[in-house]
């Protein structure tokens, strides 16, 4: 298994739910509710901390879940796990 855990900011929309990833600006995803917001994020986490290491780019070290609700006092900050390997 090759699981990371990235924390994600979540934000209510007018469409539903953004989850942005800090540490990675390129991974983010909506979706109508928690359920689906957290699906489609963890696919695009996956998406692209995988292109990352395709392209023998340094992949980030994630941050530490209390630094970013302190950055972020509007989201509701969540960890989200993956395993690179499902994908």
């Amino acid at each position: 298994m090759n699981k990371v855990t990235y924390p994600a900011v979540f934000t209510k929309t007018r469409k539903g739910i953004r989850v942005d990833f800090p540490d990675l600006p390129d991974a983010f995803a909506e979706g109508d509710d928690k359920q689906l917001a957290i699906s489609n994020a963890k696919l695009s986490l996956a998406m692209v901390i995988i292109d990352q290491q395709t392209h023998f780019e340094e992949v980030p070290t994630p941050s530490c879940r209390s630094l970013v609700e302190a950055k972020y006092p509007a989201g509701t900050v969540c960890e989200i796990t993956v395993d690179l390997d499902q994908y």
